[in-house]
């Protein structure tokens, strides 16, 4: 007598395990053309994001060095200087340097750190440390990276003896 399993022809053990696999390829090719796609925009989509958060972190970085070129600051001495360096930016400019901002950041640390470099916060003032803070604030949203410590800030203002010696209180002219 023969066995049940003898009886079935031989293409027939390999018809079974050759339609699935054919089956589950299909599957899996059907699947990369759908996920693939969506998989690239979302990494495009993410890469301009970055951009163009980086281009508008630098335009307020640019912004604020343009707003701390145009005030007084004291000398080593204690004195205050008149001589500005440069011209003020407008409120205009600011706000839309400001709206911009808020547009590709993913908190309000940034924006907030901004406008103290202006002295436009419950802290009246102006200090290089906001402008240090701010940095670092992008640095970490853009890059993920530990913050940059000076014992005193490595920018020049000019190239005579002034120093930041702390907050002066904001000038109401602005």
């Amino acid at each position: 007598m023969s066995s049940p399993r003898n009886d079935r022809p031989y293409l027939q053990h390999l018809v079974g395990p050759t339609v699935t696999g054919v089956v589950v390829g299909i599957i899996v090719l059907v699947g990369q053309f759908v996920t693939n796609p969506i998989i690239a925009h979302k990494e495009t989509q993410r890469a301009e994001l970055q951009r163009a958060k980086q281009e508008m972190y630098l335009a307020a970085v640019e912004l604020v060095n343009k707003f701390y070129l145009s005030i007084p600051w004291k000398t080593t001495d204690g004195q205050a200087t008149n001589r500005q360096l440069g011209i003020r930016p407008t409120r205009e400019e600011i706000n839309q340097c400001l709206a911009k901002l808020m547009l590709v950041e993913d908190d309000d640390d940034v924006s907030e750190t901004f406008l103290r470099c202006f002295g436009l916060s419950s802290e009246r003032g102006y200090s290089v440390a906001f402008r240090d803070a701010m940095i670092n604030q992008m640095r970490r949203d853009l890059y993920a990276t530990k913050p940059i410590t000076f014992k005193e800030s490595p920018f020049v203002f000019s190239l005579d003896d002034i120093v930041d010696t702390g907050p002066i209180e904001a000038s109401t002219n602005r």
